[in-house]
C-alpha cells in the first residue's frame, strides 16, 4: 500500500485546482480530504476525485473573491 498526500488550496475567484500525484490505477485508488473555509454556504463545500491515474481535482459550486478553502488530502492505493 502506498499513501500520497499534501496540502492545497481553491483560490478566490475560483472553483477548482488539479494536482499531480504519482501513478496510481483509478480502479483500486481512493481519495480521502479535509477542508477548511471560512464560509458556510454548501456551494463552497469542496469535493474532489480522482480524476485521471496522475490527477486529483477538487472543485466548488461557486467563487468568491474573498474565500481560500484548504484542503488537506491523500491518495491511498
Amino acid at each position: 500500500m502506498r499513501v500520497q498526500r499534501n496540502l492545497t488550496t481553491i483560490p478566490a475567484n475560483s472553483t477548482s485546482v488539479t494536482v499531480s500525484i504519482a501513478t496510481v490505477d483509478v480502479d483500486k485508488a481512493f481519495l480521502e480530504m479535509s477542508y477548511n473555509t471560512n464560509l458556510e454556504n454548501f456551494q463552497y463545500i469542496p469535493r474532489g476525485v480522482i480524476s485521471s491515474p496522475t490527477t486529483v481535482t477538487f472543485t466548488r459550486d461557486a467563487s468568491t473573491s474573498s474565500s481560500v478553502t484548504a484542503i488537506a488530502w491523500q491518495v491511498i492505493d
